[in-house]
C-alpha cells in the first residue's frame, strides 16, 4: 500500500485535477484540502476570493472522495440541497417562530416549530452522513469509478 498523501501534494493534485471528476481520491487528500480551503477561506479580504477559486475543484475532489467508497458524485447535491432548505428553514423559524410561539397562534406557530425542527433534524443529519462517508476507509481493490489510488500499480 502506498503511503498517505501529504498537504502540499493534496493541494497540488486539487489544482492539477481542477476540472477531474473521474477518478477516486484518498481520505488523506480529501482532508488536507479541506483544511487548506478553510485556511485560506479565513484570510481577510481575499479568502472569499480564494473560496471561489477553489469551488470547482472542491466539489471535484469531493465527487472523487464520494466515488473511493463507492457513491456518486452527483450525492453532493444531496449537501447542497439540504443546506438550501434546511438551515434557511430553520433559521425562518428562530427569527419568525419563537414569536409566534410566543403569541400563541395555535397551528401556525406549532407548524413552524415542527418544521423547523424537521428541517434541522434532517440537516444534521445528512451532515453525519457525510462525515461518516468521508472518514471512511475506501473501497479495497478497483471499483466502477476506477483503481484504487491506495495500490502502486494504479498510479
Amino acid at each position: 500500500e502506498l503511503p498517505m498523501v501529504g498537504f502540499s501534494e493534496a493541494i497540488i493534485r486539487g489544482f492539477s485535477n481542477y476540472f477531474t471528476f473521474t477518478g477516486r481520491a484518498r481520505r488523506s487528500e480529501y482532508w488536507f484540502w479541506v483544511l487548506f480551503t478553510s485556511l485560506v477561506q479565513v484570510i481577510p479580504v481575499i479568502g472569499g476570493l480564494i473560496g471561489l477559486a477553489v469551488l470547482i475543484p472542491s466539489l471535484a475532489v469531493t465527487s472523487r472522495r464520494l466515488h473511493d467508497i463507492g457513491k456518486s458524485g452527483w450525492y453532493q447535491l444531496l449537501f447542497f440541497i439540504t443546506s438550501a432548505v434546511a438551515w434557511p428553514g430553520f433559521v425562518l423559524f428562530l427569527v419568525l417562530g419563537f414569536g409566534a410561539l410566543e403569541e400563541e397562534n395555535g397551528l401556525t406557530a406549532t407548524f413552524l416549530f415542527l418544521l423547523s425542527i424537521v428541517a434541522a433534524v434532517v440537516a444534521i443529519a445528512v451532515i453525519v452522513i457525510f462525515v461518516m462517508w468521508f472518514v471512511r476507509k475506501g473501497d479495497e481493490g478497483p471499483n466502477k469509478y476506477g483503481p484504487d489510488p491506495r495500490q502502486a500499480t494504479s498510479q
